[in-house]
């Protein structure tokens, strides 16, 4: 691989033929053109296969358009050629998805032999389940008229309770005195600083995030209750008894499976907090913040340059798989990484898929951290999972949220794996291992505690507004629960901090990380077992058919396992619980000096 590798992704060839904001511009006019034309209906099997084809199509390049302007927003923070680009977007997301209500409609209607006929096409034939999901959809949904009628009305209401968070969120400041002087920290600041280094800034900070939430907290505590009252009428015109009917539908789970992996998660609670206990030992504390259980209680400099941390993620993904291996070598070598440190860059870290071109972009901040390397690994691991469903139809590749995560954290595995098994001295391999339990236990008790407000949290609301104390009560007790009593301070305000709990689009979107988690420690357990040679194409095909299958389908075929049942989650967890042993064992000595 070559070396003075690139730290800039380049994003000028994804729109081509003049001006990126020209030709983008000119996709996005076409694309509304395209969808002003068409008409949804149905007449023969042969009018309805070009229709569907039609639809595919507008979906895959839509997306395209929707996922550079998002890398362009990253670029050009608060840009307002941008923001304008995004508000097209927007509008034509909402009259695509229209035309698939539509369409959802008219597949119902198609009687019993005719559908039949129409998906022995090869070409509809690919994506058979996307199209017997939309077409079973229409029994658990209000008419077509209403359902048209909900999505329109939901753009300047339900929709936009959610941009007036993002909105009041970016424009929260929160006055801290660090290092004797006041700063005032923006919300992505204090998220940052809840997990600093130094645990005197850690308690800082979020002492000056309560005090600011004692006056400022209503108004998100308002915008929580209309998003979530919105919701809950909704579920109720279309007769859902349960709150989780939508997301388990939207990740293609089942209540058996959820119910299945969150049973093993309470039952194994003290096992992972064990790890806790003894973090909160070595940095000298009785009892750890909820705020401390991911901050590394030593810091592991990699001392790697981007380069050599790129040919170490290249050489230990070939151990796996080679073609896992040319995949993160293209990635580096065509400069579709953004990796730089500079001060004006946003925080996070992300993968977006630009899968007509058969290319990825990955974005993140490097410093040369242990940490950051495993945080490339995570986003090499989405790129490939984006390589491998490249050539299926678009409806074939819309993989759900609880499977978003497993290609990454599985990459994350291997990558971590390695280096602590080749860490030079008990320390640093002690290190390492703190922080794969500290992300863990984040996954699996931090996003528990989540799933536990939001739950309790729409039962209260079906009986009117839930009060602000009441929020911030609840959230501390779901905190507490999940890390089983044993931190002596929570973080009640992480319902405001949070944006997962205001998104429309994805409901509950907090059990599909502990999903993604799990499944991924699953087929790692696998890959150990078989062998990575041998695992590594069933692993490909696994990933391929992400699109294609419920969760349970694909793991009883490619797995041969039973997600109803709690032997597969238990024997996840038992690798984590492994890991809180040999990290326990390791730090004995550190403890009795």
């Amino acid at each position: 691989m070559q070396t003075k590798l690139s730290q800039n992704w380049n994003l000028d060839d994804i729109f081509t033929g003049g001006k990126q904001s020209e030709a983008l511009a000119a996709e996005m006019t076409q694309i509304a053109d395209a969808i002003s034309e068409l008409i949804v209906s149905y007449k023969d099997c042969d009018q309805l296969k070009a229709l569907i084809l039609m639809l595919q199509e507008l979906g895959s390049r839509l997306q395209e358009c929707e996922m550079f302007i998002f890398c362009l927003s990253y670029e050009h923070r608060g840009d307002a050629q941008v923001r304008q680009l995004q508000g097209t977007a927007d509008g034509l997301r909402a009259k695509h998805t229209a035309l698939m209500i539509r369409l959802e409609q008219v597949l119902a209607q198609v009687p019993q032999a005719a559908w039949a006929e129409l998906l022995q096409d090869e070409q509809l034939g690919a994506i058979k389940f996307y199209l017997d999901e939309r077409r079973e959809r229409v029994h658990d949904r209000m008419s077509g008229e209403q359902e048209l009628l909900v999505n329109d009305l939901a753009a300047d209401g339900y929709h936009a309770w959610s941009n007036l968070y993002r909105t009041l969120q970016h424009q929260l400041r929160v006055p801290v005195v660090l290092d004797g002087a006041e700063q005032e920290l923006s919300a992505g600041q204090v998220f940052g600083m809840l997990h600093h280094r130094d645990r005197a800034v850690r308690i800082a900070v979020l002492e000056a995030l309560e005090s600011k939430m004692q006056g400022e907290a209503e108004l998100f505590a308002a915008v929580l209750n209309h998003i979530s009252g919105f919701r809950l009428a909704l579920y109720k015109q279309r007769g859902w008894d349960s709150v989780l009917q939508e997301p388990l539908s939207n990740n293609r789970l089942s209540q058996a499976t959820l119910d299945a992996m969150y049973q093993a998660v309470d039952r194994n609670r003290h096992r992972l907090t064990s790890f806790l206990k003894r973090k909160g030992e070595l940095l000298g504390v009785d009892r750890l913040m909820m705020q401390d259980s991911n901050v590394p209680f030593q810091e592991v400099s990699t001392n790697l340059t981007f380069d050599e941390a790129a040919a170490l993620i290249v050489e230990q993904f070939h151990a796996f798989s080679p073609h896992m291996s040319d995949f993160a070598k293209k990635s580096f070598e065509q400069e579709w990484v953004e990796a730089e440190e500079r001060p004006d860059k946003p925080g996070g870290g992300f993968c977006i898929p630009f899968i007509r071109k058969g290319e990825s972009r990955l974005y993140m901040s490097y410093r040369g951290r242990a940490s950051d390397m495993m945080v490339l690994a995570h986003e090499l691991g989405h790129g490939y999972h984006n390589e491998v469903l490249c050539g299926l139809p678009h409806f074939a590749q819309e993989y759900p949220m609880s499977l978003a995560e497993t290609a990454s954290t599985f990459a994350e595995l291997i990558v971590m794996d390695a280096a602590i098994e080749q860490a030079p001295a008990q320390e640093e391999k002690a290190a390492l291992l703190a922080d794969k339990l500290g992300r863990g236990l984040l996954m699996v008790l931090g996003v528990y505690g989540a799933y536990r407000f939001e739950r309790v949290f729409y039962e209260e609301r079906k009986s009117g507004i839930v009060p602000t104390e009441r929020i911030t009560e609840l959230m501390a007790d779901a905190q507490r629960h999940a890390y089983d009593g044993v931190c002596d301070r929570y973080h009640p305000y992480q319902w405001v901090l949070q944006g997962h709990f205001y998104m429309t689009d994805n409901p509950f979107y907090n059990f599909p990380y502990t999903f993604g988690y799990l499944f991924s420690m699953g087929l790692y357990a696998q890959a150990k077992q078989r062998g990575a040679g041998e695992f590594a194409d069933s692993y490909r095909s696994l990933l391929r058919d992400t699109g294609s299958m419920t969760a349970e389908e694909l793991a009883s075929r490619h797995l041969g396992v039973d997600l109803t049942k709690s032997d597969f989650w238990q024997g996840a967890i038992d690798l984590l619980a492994a890991d809180v042993e040999q990290f326990l064992q390791l730090t004995d000595t550190a403890v009795e000096n």
